[in-house]
């Protein structure tokens, strides 16, 4: 049975913070401000977050508020965090408290529980109708805090009352950035492909992990059902080196390792600016391979 594939929004550009600071978080120093690990946020729905300066608002007694215990994010990459409360909202509030430097190793170990520090600054998402439940897609900065962290999340009643802190442990993952980077995360233990064509007409992809223009697949994720959670692939082209012309970025469902449907984000970095599509994949998979999937976006660099 053939996969199928829903997209629910194509190239949805991502708003970039403004407030508390500038970037270069990926190095050692001390971040300044929320868009050191947040260039985006915006729902499933398309309600895109503002961002404000100044510290997050004060609990007075809203909603309890509830989100996923934690979550992989690599720089560059998006990552979809569900968040829902026991009472209707209207507006979002996601920010950051930051537990210091990552102390070993590639992967962030993250932390949700412990002292930290709120960093300045934070995203309002403002929802069209009043809901009880939502899906938040955050990006991350191609220079992301190289910090243990994890992101808060709040919620406003319609009458304007507050909400507690809901944390999600993030576990940052590195991985290649670069002029042009294309990254997938997914919501559920299948097997998902990307596949990218650079404007020479070469196809990365997991049987082919690198190009001759010098793209390369440095992240794969549960391959063949061996599960390991990450939940993101990356394919980018170092500084400098990327090929000028048409990219095509395609989808694959491997396999679906027996889940019913897989949500993902494809989150395009290319010449300073960032893009997103979404879409489901349902059936089996298909195992394919070159030329296998379906496309959901082209750009040019």
């Amino acid at each position: 049975m053939q996969h199928q594939i829903r997209v629910f929004a194509i190239l949805c550009s991502l708003a970039v913070a403004a407030c508390g600071g500038g970037g270069g978080g990926g190095g050692s120093s001390e971040p300044t401000g929320v868009n050191d690990f947040v260039s985006g946020v915006q729902t499933d729905g398309g309600a895109v977050g503002s961002p404000r300066a100044g510290m997050p608002p004060d609990p007075s007694g809203g909603p309890t508020v509830t989100a996923d215990d934690e979550v992989t994010i690599i720089p560059g990459g998006s990552v979809p965090i569900d968040v829902s409360a026991d009472g209707p909202f209207t507006s979002v509030v996601v920010s950051i408290i930051d537990f210091g430097p990552v102390s070993s190793g590639a992967q962030s170990r993250g932390s949700a529980t412990g002292e930290g520090q709120i960093i300045d600054g934070f995203f309002q998402v403002d929802l069209a109708n009043a809901a009880s439940s939502v899906r938040l897609e955050l990006t991350a900065p191609q220079s992301l805090a190289n910090r243990e962290f994890s992101y808060r999340f709040q919620v406003v009643a319609p009458d304007g009352r507050v909400s507690l802190v809901a944390l999600t442990k993030a576990n940052r993952v590195d991985v290649g950035t670069g002029d042009v980077q294309v990254s997938i995360a997914w919501d559920a233990l299948s097997d998902v492909d990307l596949h990218v064509i650079d404007p020479f007409g070469d196809e990365i992809f997991f049987g082919v992990p690198f190009s001759e223009s010098g793209g390369v697949l440095d992240l794969d994720s549960n391959p063949a059902c061996a599960i390991d959670g990450i939940n993101n692939e990356n394919i980018t082209w170092p500084s400098g080196a990327a090929p000028r012309g048409e990219y095509i970025v395609r989808v694959e469902y491997f396999d679906s390792c027996n889940v019913p449907a897989t949500n993902y984000v494809v989150t395009i970095n290319f010449g300073g600016r960032t893009q997103t599509v979404r879409g489901t994949l349902t059936g089996p998979g298909t195992s394919g391979g070159p030329g296998a999937g379906t496309t959901v976006a082209t750009f040019t660099f």
